[in-house]
């Protein structure tokens, strides 16, 4: 079967054969390799959804890891280019034959056992509409690009969450295997949004980030470019170079899309860990609260930290699996890990630290009970084996008993190793950043009280920053922390309840509304969750320099089983259904996030609207990449400067592929003279606004003398260029 695919498949790859050669071409990448790693390592005691992901995950980690072995070791046989067609596909083919051979000797069931898959006449009806929403994303798309017209948009965004009320209606007469079918159109649906918005880049550092891929791409090979911290992302650079050299698709249009479909599978990896502990339904709600989260509307500006979001979500999943062997277990962990360390950096010391701290915590609590650790039975002992009763212990020993450590010191050297391998032999530039971020931190606590200190975003989370007035912002900002307050619900509550919800005795007693009790070291590693979020806030210069809300992100994905449990313990409390407490939260929320409600106020977000801050910072017209390419292949741009506003400057890096020789201020500095060209983008010459330094806004007749002497060398109508 596998010999059958691969010649199909390199016959639409060699022959460029439309539609095909993508599609198979995609599942090549990114599903073959984890089938084939999942076979080998006889993993098969897994669900459909929980296998798809895994092996999603696992292709794309083998796609870096491999890609990034071809690239080092090609050279060093006279072959200048790694990263070509031909060059993927040998290599990948050979890898590939390799792992089908191993899997075959190991006389496992291939299939991913579909018969399972049972579902009703009223399951896949309930399908049909949810499989419509990636379409409606789409047609919505096009048309506001082209129109400006978002009522399809709004049509899509108001049917998600009505969708969801429905679920949760019938959630009794609905088999739980639908959950996961349900999760990933919604998921992909909206993910998209930012993605296909613009037929261009969108985002901040994307711009730098595809000048990277660009680059690795002109050169068919992955080379440190002395770039700074951006040499060690290979998930930016070499990963969408060996997706691209398969694929064969337009370069922007692959890299806005490519991210967005991967992270589209981290929902059903939070549905994964919440179902083990509060059931099917619940982890649809929590899956669709992640969601919810508006880093993850934004992901195909952050495409390097949420693919590295991804791999750790992934890490996670696997090390708490009660279906997975150790062997299996640490083998994908240290895949995940590794993939994490070479998608960005920031996400790595934060999973690095919240391992540290884990590890610590269990020792801590080791060494109060004052022995060695006794482990628990083995996951494959017997019935007799489990049910066997342990002497009478203390009740301190009783309490570490059943802490397997998963996160052991090995693992810890193992992580370090990567990271400072990585980071400071091979790129260098990540380990002395982070150093230096470390010594800042601490020099900050200085300023721990000024609250001018932190990031604007520490002041608007406690309503500092922006005017009450505007009910669209007060809205999401009572919402905001209205998920808060469950998530320190359920922490707390498994806290009150400890002995009930976690394990800390062999006695299986647990509450009615858990399928399984929380291990103690997923509590311990929870509990840093929450402190790596109080550290952001505590420290100004992490506020500034990572940013409060992407650890947010990071952990939310860990900390939104609490969320779950929350809604349950506060419900009860109330005498409510839980399920329809978490929706009267979880559905203001998702309305907030994705722009609804600011549209009701007649407030511009972004994909709604064609106007606004968002819309004129971020949106490349056409026009802005038309004037930008004329740049590129008619100027000395060598010998001559270009000169732009700030986000000018961005389309000239990812439009004209600029990485230096352009300047974004000086247009704004009274009294200095400009000698070069002068970039205009659609913004500029429509509206007559420039965005200067500070987030301040010039009109035309501010800097109308900067044009004095100056010729109009090029224009299409909305962009203009001046010499």
């Amino acid at each position: 079967m596998v010999l059958t695919f691969l010649i199909v498949t390199d016959l639409a790859i060699l022959l460029d054969v439309p539609v095909l050669r993508p599609v198979l071409g995609f599942l090549f990448l990114t599903i073959l390799p984890g089938v084939l790693v999942l076979q080998v390592l006889r993993v098969h005691q897994l669900g459909l959804s929980e296998r798809l992901v895994l092996a999603a995950g696992l292709g794309v980690a083998f796609s870096m890891i491999i890609g990034l072995i071809v690239n080092s070791v090609a050279p060093l046989i006279g072959y200048t280019t790694p990263l070509s067609t031909i060059s993927i596909v040998i290599s990948f083919n050979i890898v590939f034959l390799i792992l089908a051979a191993l899997g075959y000797r190991r006389g496992m069931d291939f299939s991913f056992n579909l018969s399972r898959l049972q579902l009703g006449t009223k399951e896949k009806a309930f399908l049909v509409l949810p499989a419509l929403f990636p379409l409606l994303t789409i047609l919505g798309m096009r048309s506001i690009n082209a129109t400006g017209n978002n009522t399809l948009l709004i049509v899509l965004l108001s049917i998600i969450p009505a969708y969801v009320i429905l679920v949760a209606v019938m959630h009794r007469k609905l088999n739980e295997q639908i959950y996961p079918a349900l999760i990933f159109p919604i998921s992909l649906s909206f993910v998209l949004l930012i993605g296909l918005w613009s037929n261009h880049i969108i985002g901040l550092d994307t711009h730098q980030e595809f000048l990277m891929f660009a680059t690795a791409l002109s050169a068919e090979r992955w080379q440190i470019l002395g770039r700074g911290i951006l040499d060690s992302c290979l998930s930016i650079s070499l990963l969408p170079a060996v997706y691209h050299s398969v694929l064969n698709l337009e370069p922007e249009y692959l890299f806005k899309i490519l991210y967005p479909v991967l992270f589209s599978l981290s929902p059903l990896v939070v549905y994964t860990i919440a179902r083990k502990y509060i059931g099917g339904f619940y982890a649809f709600l929590v899956s669709f609260f992640f969601i919810s989260q508006s880093l993850f509307f934004w992901t195909a500006a952050l495409a390097r930290i949420n693919l590295a979001l991804l791999f750790f979500l992934l890490a996670i999943m696997v090390l708490f699996h009660s279906n997975i062997t150790e062997l299996s277990k640490r083998t994908f962990f240290i895949i995940f890990a590794a993939s994490t360390i070479a998608s960005h950096y920031s996400t790595s010391y934060v999973f690095l630290f919240i391992l540290l701290l884990t590890w610590l915590g269990m020792e801590i609590r080791l060494i109060m009970a004052g022995r060695e650790k006794t482990p628990l039975p083995p996951e494959n002992s017997t019935s007799e084996e489990k049910s066997q009763k342990p002497a009478a212990l203390s009740p301190i020993t009783a309490l570490s008993i059943p802490f397997r450590n998963r996160i052991t010191a090995t693992t810890l050297a193992l992580f370090f190793a990567v990271l400072f391998i990585w980071y400071a032999q091979v790129t260098g530039a990540p380990f002395s950043s982070a150093v230096g971020f470390v010594r800042e931190s601490f020099i900050s606590l200085g300023q721990f009280a000024v609250v001018e200190a932190r990031a604007p975003v520490v002041a608007q989370a406690f309503g500092q920053e922006f005017s009450h007035s505007q009910v669209p912002v007060t809205f999401k900002f009572v919402v905001n922390w209205l998920t808060i307050a469950l998530i320190a619900a359920g922490t707390l509550a498994t806290i009150v309840q400890y002995k009930k919800v976690v394990k800390v005795s062999n006695v299986p007693d647990k509450p009615d509304f858990l399928s399984s009790k929380i291990e103690g070291e997923y509590f311990v590693f929870s509990i840093v969750c929450c402190a790596v979020l109080a550290v952001s806030l505590v420290f100004p210069y992490i506020s500034r320099g990572y940013g409060m809300e992407r650890a947010y992100f990071q952990i939310i994905g860990i900390l939104a089983l609490f969320f779950g449990i929350g809604a349950i313990a506060l419900a009860r409390f109330l005498k409510l259904r839980a399920h329809w407490l978490m929706l009267l939260i979880l559905i203001p929320f998702f309305v907030g996030n994705a722009g609804l409600v600011d549209q009701m106020f007649h407030r511009p977000t972004p994909v709604l609207n064609t106007e606004g801050h968002y819309y004129n910072d971020y949106y490349i017209h056409d026009q802005d990449s038309y004037a930008a390419r004329w740049l590129r292949d008619n100027a000395d741009l060598k010998q001559t400067r270009v000169y732009a506003d700030g986000p000018g400057g961005d389309r000239l890096v990812s439009q004209a592929l600029m990485y230096r020789g352009y300047d974004t201020g000086l247009l704004f500095e009274k009294d200095e003279i400009i000698d070069g060209y002068i970039y205009l983008r659609y913004t500029n010459v429509v509206n007559g606004e420039f965005f200067g330094p500070g987030g301040k806004v010039y009109s035309l007749t501010e800097i109308q003398d900067k044009f004095a002497g100056k010729n109009k060398v090029y224009t299409n109508g909305s962009a203009e260029i001046y010499r």
